[in-house]
C-alpha cells in the first residue's frame, strides 16, 4: 500500500509483510545475499499484492496473490482473505477470484502461504506457452476448491504453526474508495499525506525541487 504506516484508516501496516516476502523470493537463506536459486526458474512472472485498507490501493484484483485485510468474524483477529489469479495481458484480462482462504495477519502465516503457492506454481505451471504461464491458468486447471486443498497440503508439509481457515465475511455497509491525490490527514498527529500526479512516472529536476519545497 502506498499509504503503509501513515494511513489514518489503515487496517494492517503492510510494510513488514512486503519486506518478508521480498526476502522469501530474493534472499538466499544460506548465504544471506540477494539472489535465491530456489525461485530463479519461476514461469514468466509472479505478483503478490498486500492491501492495508478497504480501499485496496495495492490492487489485489490484478495480481497472482492478493491479500485483503479482513478481521476474523468470531475472534476479531485481523487477517487476510486470499484472492488468486488476477492479471492483465494482451491475450486475457482476468480479475482475481476468491480462494476461500483466510490467514492471520502474522509474518509466518503470510510467508508460509506465499511460499506454498510459489512452490506449486514453480513445479506445475505451464512452461511451453508463455501466455498461460500465470497462476490463474493453474487455478482453473485444478478448480478453486482442489487448489485450496493442494495449498493446505503443501503448508501442512512444512511443519509450521500456520492454519488456513475459510474466508471471512467482508465488512458490509456503504463504503466509498478514498482519493490518493491531494492533502489528507494521516495517522500521526499534526501530519498530512500529500498525493500528487506524476504523468508516466516522469519527473524533471525542476519538478523534483518543487516537490521538495512543498
Amino acid at each position: 500500500s502506498p499509504l503503509a504506516g501513515i494511513d489514518d484508516q489503515e487496517l494492517v501496516d503492510t510494510r513488514m509483510f512486503c519486506n518478508a516476502l521480498n526476502d522469501l523470493v530474493s534472499l538466499d537463506p544460506v548465504t544471506q545475499t540477494r539472489g535465491n536459486p530456489m525461485w530463479g526458474n519461476l514461469p514468466r512472472k509472479f505478483n503478490i499484492a498486500i492491501s492495508g485498507s478497504r480501499d485496496d490501493f495495492a490492487h489485489t484484483h490484478i495480481n497472482d496473490i492478493g491479500l485483503v485485510p479482513v478481521p476474523h468474524a468470531e475472534t476479531g483477529v485481523m487477517g487476510f482473505n486470499v484472492v488468486l489469479g488476477g492479471y492483465m495481458s494482451i491475450k486475457r484480462v482476468a480479475e482475481s477470484i476468491d480462494s476461500n482462504m483466510w490467514i492471520p495477519a502474522e509474518r509466518e502465516a503470510v510467508v508460509t502461504l506465499s511460499e506454498a503457492i510459489l512452490r506449486i506454481f514453480r513445479d506445475e505451471s505451464e512452461r511451453k506457452d508463455r501466455q498461460k504461464a500465470r497462476l490463474m491458468w493453474l487455478v482453473e486447471k485444478y478448480g478453486v476448491e482442489e487448489f485450496k486443498k493442494e495449498v493446505i497440503k503443501e503448508v501442512t508439509s512444512y511443519d509450521r504453526a500456520v492454519k488456513i481457515e475459510d474466508a471471512q465475511p467482508t465488512p458490509t455497509g456503504k463504503f466509498e474508495r478514498r482519493e490518493l491525490l491531494g492533502v489528507h490527514k494521516q495517522k500521526q498527529d499534526g501530519k498530512s499525506r500529500v498525493g500528487i500526479l506524476v504523468p508516466a512516472g516522469r519527473l524533471s529536476m525542476k519538478e523534483c525541487r518543487q516537490i521538495a519545497d512543498l
